[in-house]
């Protein structure tokens, strides 16, 4: 009966790597989208809004295709950062 559960379990273990092997190779061969390299992140640019200010510096109107700010890590909730 044990060498039946041993035998189970080595069987589980093989499908269970040769998945993880898979999953691991498809994300490699870009089946999945491109992955970017480290040089690519961080040349990455975020758009942000085009603000237009008043001469006395208050604002006016804004342009954007999508509404977005950068934001530096002390104004995110602390739960968000390290949940």
């Amino acid at each position: 009966m044990t060498k039946k559960i041993i035998l189970f379990l080595l069987k589980a273990a093989a499908i269970f790597g040769l998945v993880v092997l898979l999953f691991f190779g498809s994300v490699y061969i870009g089946l999945f989208g491109h992955i970017y390299t480290k040089k690519e992140l961080g040349e990455f640019k975020n758009f942000n809004a085009s603000l237009v200010l008043s001469d006395n510096g208050s604002l006016i109107g804004k342009f954007f295709f999508e509404n977005r700010t950068n934001a530096s890590l002390e104004l995110l909730p602390q739960g968000l950062i390290m949940p």
